[in-house]
């Protein structure tokens, strides 16, 4: 059985790694402003969660 801790670790991984691949890099450039806006919502939130449920996994511990 994988301890929460190692899941926790993993998801906070998870989440630095979306935020390097939506600010750092510069791919969004060619999408359309309405779309890129969505994208960047859509992706902070999926990150905003990854990190919320490693602090769940955190203090189940």
């Amino acid at each position: 059985m994988v301890s929460n801790l190692i899941i926790s670790d993993f998801l906070v991984n998870v989440a630095a790694g979306w935020f390097g691949a939506i600010f750092i890099t510069q791919t969004y450039q060619q999408i359309p402003r309405k779309k890129r806006t969505s994208l960047v919502i859509i992706n902070t939130g999926a990150m905003i969660a990854c990190l919320v449920i490693a602090y769940k996994f955190r203090i189940s511990i």
